[in-house]
């Protein structure tokens, strides 16, 4: 029977866990984009919108299931580990990535912050009804902090043709999305003022 030295295995499980996340977060890209916390406690957690209504969110579990085989010692290489956190990388990747879709449906859903398309293809005049309905923030000196988006292929495609439009089309709709976030700048400083005087 080999020895098993206590230290070493809790110290490789934990970097093996830190390999598993970073492997998620190069998998899914909205995983990287997303700040997290450890919840010790509960089972669920709220979202408190800026209308001050509140909506309930259970707590889901992810989960990776890795098989392997009996081998011998020295097969087990450190390529055939990374290989096998990286599968389970992908897992955890693919359970959160659905998970948070899934979340982002139903909580844009009950605020009303839907643009349903109706079958039509992507267009510029649908982005700005897009960001009409978000809350946007923007920095000390006034400048945009653009929202980042993730959309299927299809979509994409329809958004770079946006791109070969003439210079007066893209004058027009950079008109329209600066008046836009003007109104949006105002909006956010109105909501920072009221932050400062409750504080």
């Amino acid at each position: 029977m080999l020895p098993s030295y206590p230290k070493i295995v809790d110290l490789r499980s934990k970097l093996n866990a830190a390999e598993v996340k970073q492997w998620a977060s190069r998998l899914s890209p909205i995983l990287s984009q997303i700040k997290s916390h450890i919840q010790f406690e509960g089972g669920g957690n709220i979202i408190l919108r800026h209308d001050n209504t509140v909506g309930d969110e259970p707590l889901q579990t992810a989960s990776a299931e890795l098989k392997t085989k009996i081998m011998p010692l020295e097969e087990f290489t450190p390529e055939y580990l990374a290989a096998q956190l990286q599968e389970a990388g992908k897992q955890f990747a693919k359970q959160m990535s659905q998970y948070f879709y899934n979340t982002m449906d139903k909580v844009t859903a009950e605020s009303g912050n839907v643009v349903d398309a109706k079958g039509k293809s992507f267009s510029e005049d649908m982005l700005l009804e897009m960001l009409e309905k978000m809350d946007h923030s923007f920095k000390a000196d006034g400048s945009w902090n653009a929202p980042t988006g993730f959309v299927g292929s299809d979509a994409f495609k329809a958004i770079e043709k946006l791109n070969n439009k003439s210079d007066e089309e893209k004058r027009i709709y950079n008109e329209k999305l600066e008046k836009l976030l003007e109104k949006k700048r105002d909006e956010f400083n109105r909501r920072e003022a009221d932050r400062v005087l409750a504080g």
